[in-house]
């Protein structure tokens, strides 16, 4: 299929931070990518539906999509994971265990993935075997996919295991096919009052390398990719991608 462009973001969800205080912001940030990029599919983590707060269908109404959203994690903030575009079709979720689920759609031929792996519990992280089980399930959901796209948050680093299992099933960062280097993606600078003290002891130490957010593809080419910042402690990621056999 001809170029088309996608991006990918947390935003947020946590009672100090009211995302419902964040939302249009939110909206505003993804409205501009999307004015630049004519986005072909988002996928968005940490999304809030609950009684007073469906802001998944909120982002998607104000950005003249449709989408499909699945509870992910922690459900009593009402937490969900979701894919959103104009010409999506045939959506579909899956179960990953550990209480995350992986929503996917395709636009065209590509299939397109929306997933958050689990935090590992500090005794494990981060090579725990949780998020090795959950990549495990991602690519056997996509083994038949020749185009794919899985993107979000890996919460864990481009070295660790499960994202080497990623290149092992030959997908591969848009970062490598572009000029500029991955960097931090969590946490930005207005947040960092939200982390822990341990976990700003770790900013200190890793700081460029906590790079938790990628886009990973596999029979397609990026020929940009990119980062952004808004309310959210997470930057997004964004990518423009072409089929690899073209030109």
């Amino acid at each position: 299929m001809a170029e088309f462009s996608v991006a990918t973001w947390n935003i947020f969800l946590d009672r100090r931070f009211p995302q419902s205080e964040r939302i249009d912001d939110i909206i505003e940030t993804l409205a501009r990518l999307d004015n630049r990029l004519q986005l072909g599919a988002i996928a968005l983590q940490e999304v809030q539906v609950s009684d007073t707060a469906n802001h998944a269908t909120y982002i998607a109404d104000q950005l003249y999509m449709d989408g499909l959203w699945v509870p992910h994690s922690r459900q009593k903030l009402g937490e969900h994971v979701g894919l959103i575009g104009n010409d999506l079709h045939s959506a579909d979720w899956i179960d990953l265990g550990h209480g995350k689920s992986a929503v996917k759609a395709y636009l065209g031929d590509v299939a397109l993935v929306s997933m958050h792996l689990r935090k590992q519990p500090k005794k494990h992280f981060p090579r725990g075997p949780e998020q090795v089980e959950q990549v495990e399930k991602l690519l056997d959901w996509v083994q038949e996919d020749e185009k794919a796209v899985l993107m979000g948050d890996w919460n864990c680093l481009p070295f660790h295991r499960p994202r080497q299992m990623l290149e092992k099933a030959w997908f591969h960062s848009v970062f490598s096919d572009v000029p500029n280097r991955r960097r931090a993606t969590v946490p930005t600078p207005e947040f960092i009052g939200a982390l822990t003290d341990r976990d700003r002891r770790a900013v200190r130490l890793l700081g460029p390398l906590l790079n938790v957010d990628d886009i990973y593809v596999r029979g397609l080419t990026a020929t940009a990719a990119g980062y952004g910042e808004g309310k959210s402690d997470h930057r997004l990621v964004w990518a423009k991608l072409t089929d690899s056999r073209q030109g």
